[in-house]
């Protein structure tokens, strides 16, 4: 039966494949503070395609659940009660004040995740959804894992897609501080520990990425000032219209 079922997917993707030939599909790398919001405005791909991003459903989830959108605040206190509390039984001391603060803030960070996973999957059904009507579209995430991001990848390009991703670098300590201040304005902020993992993740994966897209992996610098940033979006901008074309 599961060769039945892998013959008609294979049949179904040649049909597909003739069908949203020459359609466009982006995939954006970079981590949290990168830019690539400023790279979408600057060549006009915001009025040209669909964008996906997680956060789209994920705040207002945070919002209508009453939870903060400055994460890091909540999550920092929750570890430095559960250091505590690791601590003071390994010295004897009485914990139970610890343990009922810990108590408070476990179902926040449950449903916090839960929130996270469940954004996620909306964005993913938007792609599925989005992809089946073959329409151009764009996924706007960090690039953490490139595992998915081949396998999505493959997939469309089966589909008919031509596939491309423009990744954004930019120095960690520059991400962390623009985390912070994200969090300043009021905006969603991350603790320091998933900002660093996050770019960490996506650095690691740069040259994987560039072997992946090959002439359809387009680089942007971030590192300098904002004049700077515009300027390196520039370069990119033929290469671009190349793709687009």
């Amino acid at each position: 039966m599961s060769y039945l079922r892998e013959y008609i997917r294979i049949i179904l993707l040649e049909q597909l494949k003739d069908s949203f030939q020459g359609k466009k599909m982006i995939f954006m790398a970079g981590a949290p503070g990168s830019g690539k919001s400023t790279v979408l405005n600057q060549l006009g791909l915001l009025e040209q395609f669909s964008i996906i991003n997680p956060d789209d459903w994920y705040e207002p989830f945070l919002k209508e659940a009453g939870i903060s959108l400055d994460i890091a605040s909540f999550t920092q206190e929750y570890f430095d009660i559960v250091s505590a509390l690791e601590a003071g039984k390994e010295q004897g001391l009485d914990v139970s004040e610890l343990e009922k603060k810990r108590a408070e803030l476990r179902p926040t960070m449950s449903t916090n995740a839960k929130l996270f996973n469940t954004a996620r999957k909306q964005a993913k059904q938007k792609a599925a959804h989005l992809s089946a009507e073959g329409k151009d579209f764009i996924i706007d995430g960090t690039g953490g894992s490139y595992r998915e991001i081949s396998k999505l990848n493959s997939v469309y390009l089966q589909m008919g897609y031509d596939t491309a991703m423009v990744y954004v670098s930019v120095p960690k300590d520059i991400s962390l501080e623009r985390n912070f201040q994200r969090g300043e304005k009021g905006k969603r902020r991350l603790h320091d520990k998933a900002v660093s993992r996050s770019w960490e993740s996506v650095n690691r994966n740069k040259e994987l990425y560039e072997e992946l897209f090959g002439s359809n992996f387009l680089f942007v610098d971030n590192s300098g000032t904002y004049e700077d940033y515009q300027e390196r979006i520039e370069l990119i901008r033929p290469a671009m219209e190349n793709f687009l074309r």
